[in-house]
């Protein structure tokens, strides 16, 4: 279910200009029963939370109850008072603070990239759990394309921006990735140094904190 604010012009436009500066949340998580990768959910954050809080935009992720059945609530709101809810229904097969925290966990993974837009390119559901994966495709590696034009240009934008404040860390990140120029990455590493950087560039999120702590870390 769906909510939004009488208005939504100004949060739409927004999250339109957040859209143009967020790169796919990367899959550097696994799935070791099924032998898959995911996008996990700090995966997702660190995807969109720089762009969204560079345009007044925030998300809240809250556990409640709807009747009987639990429910996330994920809220995506602007600077100007104009909000858009999802109300998702929490599917908890059995009882546990370790079951119940990795549900909440996963839920809150694919309604924070559906309601900001992140693309995530995983297949943690095992294709809407049809486990559905041939064997020619599971041969295939999942990261190691080619860098696309946007990710080289937002790679160098932030790079410049760390080589503000902490020049040395460029090096680092590089040596940990194995290469010598952003000339030589791939789509996989060029990910990571995105990621690298972001994390380098921004502060720690309150508001995921305080989600953490209520969802667990599964």
């Amino acid at each position: 279910m769906v909510n939004q604010s009488e208005q939504i012009n100004e949060i739409m436009g927004a999250l339109a200009k957040a859209q143009s500066e967020m790169t796919h949340a990367v899959k550097d998580s696994n799935n070791p029963y099924f032998k898959s990768t995911y996008a996990d959910l700090a995966g997702v954050w660190e995807a969109c939370r720089g762009p969204l809080s560079k345009n007044g935009l925030a998300v809240t992720q809250i556990v409640s109850q709807e009747g009987e059945k639990p429910i996330l609530v994920t809220l995506l709101g602007h600077s100007s008072g104009q909000w858009i809810r999802s109300v998702m229904a929490l599917p908890i097969q059995k009882p546990g603070p370790q079951e119940i925290g990795s549900c909440i966990t996963y839920c809150r993974r694919y309604a924070l990239a559906s309601i900001v837009g992140v693309y995530q390119d995983d297949d943690d559901a095992e294709s809407a759990e049809g486990r559905g994966k041939s064997k020619s495709a599971e041969q295939k590696p999942a990261n190691g394309g080619s860098v696309s034009a946007s990710q080289k240009d937002y790679l160098k934008k932030l790079s410049s921006q760390v080589e503000k404040v902490d020049p040395p860390y460029i090096k680092t990140v590089m040596n940990a990735i194995g290469v010598k120029s952003f000339e030589e990455m791939d789509n996989a590493q060029a990910d990571r140094a995105i990621r690298s950087f972001n994390k380098r560039l921004q502060p720690k999120n309150k508001i995921e904190d305080f989600a953490e702590a209520v969802g667990g870390n599964s």
